[in-house]
């Protein structure tokens, strides 16, 4: 899929023109495919579209650093978050362990300033990592966040920091704190893994090195950085420990049976048409499944209900998605695990012929 860059638009987008950019983004992606399917036009990686506003001319956009970097600031936009804190369901603790953190920011100026803690905190921050299952909140938690502050967010994912086209990556992480700083919104960071896993030692690649770089370069911004900055993974073990004393982890786990029977409810919308819905019922079957597995049985049932002329969501419709969502799930499973083990099978080969060749001699 190639990624669909904006450079010109309002800093101040709203829910319902980040909503149309995503439908431009989905016909726009529509367009290659057909005719890369004709045959007509190689692999695109990367389109990006320019608006009035730029004040560049296209040659000197390719080619000055000056309005790179002004490319850049452009591309990571400050916009209104789209979920609020009692949108989210989760365990207790969890939301505890949230709150604390960010009473670090509402008492900032008495704790720094007048107890004189900035003495061993010059640039006093709040960094956490959401890490977990995929589908448990962790996005929706960062920007819940951002409405709680009265901020806006800035969510970076690794593709816009990797793009050649603004510049090589440490550069780019630099303007993202640096936009953060200047709009006063919260910096969200996506597959947080590739940012703070661990530096590769003994490199022998210019991609190695460039791994390395930007890995240093996101200590040494944390580090400067006064603010609220956010990362969700679905995977910590690869983690650099140098990451581990500056950033506050807080783990996100599947919703136990009491919450998804919270979700279910507060995902049906008041003018749905549904009809006779055992809740508990629905609750049984849906064990082990994340707040967007729920969300996808829920559309999926609803998109039978209206595909089919029916008045209503029935309870049987719900319960045929929940079996779809949930062999769909066991497919890829099964299928990761395959993948697993094939990848196991040739390092048995290396080693049964390491020992072969030591018998031999």
């Amino acid at each position: 899929m190639a990624i669909i860059k904006y450079l010109g638009l309002p800093e101040d987008i709203n829910a319902e023109e980040e909503a149309t950019k995503k439908i431009l983004d989905f016909k726009v992606e529509n367009v290659i495919k057909s005719f890369q399917a004709e045959g007509r036009l190689q692999e695109i990686n990367e389109i990006i579209l320019v608006f009035n506003n730029v004040k560049s001319d296209l040659k000197k956009l390719f080619n000055s650093d000056e309005v790179k970097n002004d490319g850049v600031s452009a591309y990571f936009c400050a916009s209104e978050p789209l979920f609020r804190m009692e949108q989210i369901i989760l365990p207790q603790s969890t939301i505890i362990q949230i709150e604390e953190s960010l009473k670090l920011l509402e008492y900032q100026d008495l704790i720094f300033n007048t107890w004189g803690f900035k003495q061993i905190e010059p640039n006093y921050k709040v960094a956490l990592n959401f890490f977990g299952p995929p589908g448990t909140g962790k996005t929706m938690m960062a920007h819940a966040i951002a409405h709680y502050m009265h901020k806006k967010i800035i969510a970076v994912d690794y593709a816009q920091i990797e793009s050649k086209f603004v510049g090589d990556a440490p550069k780019n992480l630099e303007i993202a704190f640096r936009t953060a700083t200047e709009k006063d919104a919260i910096l969200f960071f996506d597959e947080a893994d590739s940012f703070l896993g661990k530096r590769i030692a003994g490199i022998s690649t210019g991609s190695e090195q460039a791994i390395n770089s930007l890995r240093s370069q996101m200590l040494l911004a944390l580090d400067k950085f006064s603010g609220v900055v956010l990362f969700a993974s679905n995977f910590v073990e690869n983690y650099d420990k140098a990451f581990e004393t500056r950033i506050r982890h807080i783990q996100f786990n599947l919703p136990d049976k009491l919450a998804i029977e919270k979700i279910l409810r507060s995902m049906i919308p008041p003018n749905a048409p549904v009809f006779a819905i055992n809740y508990t019922e629905l609750t049984e079957q849906c064990n082990g499944l994340s707040g967007r597995d729920l969300k996808n049985c829920l559309l999926l049932a609803a998109t039978k209900a209206a595909s089919g002329k029916r008045d209503f969501i029935t309870q049987e419709m719900i319960l045929e998605a929940i079996k779809v969502i949930n062999q769909s799930l066991n497919s890829f499973h099964e299928k990761q695990s395959i993948k697993k083990y094939s990848d196991i099978v040739p390092k048995i080969h290396e080693k049964l012929l390491e020992r072969r060749n030591d018998n031999e001699c």
